[in-house]
């Protein structure tokens, strides 16, 4: 990720040096203002998810979902949920899917937010299940400050599952290198091509796909726009 960014500072500085008319020079370093923007923005992104990941280590176990299946739940309690109803069908096609919705509190007079993050698993053709978590935030003053925030918590819940479930997959008894579990992650984000979030679909779809992850937009990001929506 730091050479990429080394490398789109450097074309920005060599685009002076050509000899071309100043209306392609504009673009080309429009164009890669752009990449350099967008890459700073998801190291530094990594960076912080990565040193929030290591800090809240000891604290998972603390971690509270709430489930219309099984009621309050902690983090450890969530995933060994998420893969015994894998488990019940295992030769199944599942999707794992994260979405994040939010809502203004206006009843304490401030910018506080209250973001709901869903984490659905889906038994492809044969319903699923889904646990939800409540966190609020403060100092959000627009709305794509609060889309980004939406992305960032979904993300960082992806990682803690991801890593969580494949763990405890790992020692399953009716998991094999020829029989393996077959699941797909997607982040669902609360975007889409209708209301002022559209300019921002491009955005915030390379933003997930930077991190590894396949990203769903309005009309297809139910787990934000449906589950999360929900509970707000």
């Amino acid at each position: 990720m730091i050479l990429y960014i080394l490398y789109a500072f450097i074309k920005i500085c060599q685009c002076f040096d050509k000899n071309c008319p100043i209306q392609i020079k504009i673009q080309y370093l429009k164009s890669n203002i752009q990449h350099l923007k967008s890459n700073i923005y998801f190291w530094l992104l990594h960076i912080n998810l990565r040193n929030a990941k290591m800090q809240k280590t000891m604290e998972r176990n603390n971690i509270k979902f709430n489930s219309p299946t099984n009621g309050v739940v902690n983090f450890s309690e969530m995933i060994y949920n998420l893969a015994d109803y894998m488990e019940e069908s295992h030769k199944s096609k599942y999707r794992l899917i994260v979405g994040t919705d939010s809502k203004t509190n206006g009843h304490t007079g401030k910018k506080d937010v209250e973001f709901i993050t869903a984490v659905v698993i889906h038994r492809q053709g044969r319903g699923g299940r889904y646990f939800w978590q409540r966190n609020l935030a403060g100092n959000i003053f627009s709305l794509r400050q609060k889309i980004y925030e939406e992305t960032n918590l979904s993300l960082a819940a992806a990682q803690k599952v991801l890593n969580g479930l494949n763990k405890y997959l790992e020692n399953s008894e009716k998991i094999s290198p020829e029989n393996p579990f077959k699941y797909e992650l997607e982040i669902h984000v609360d975007i889409g091509q209708e209301g002022p979030t559209r300019e921002m679909i491009k955005e915030i779809v390379g933003m997930v796909n930077g991190f590894g992850f396949s990203a769903r937009v309005k009309p297809e990001s139910y787990a934000a726009s449906k589950v999360a929506d929900k509970h707000t």
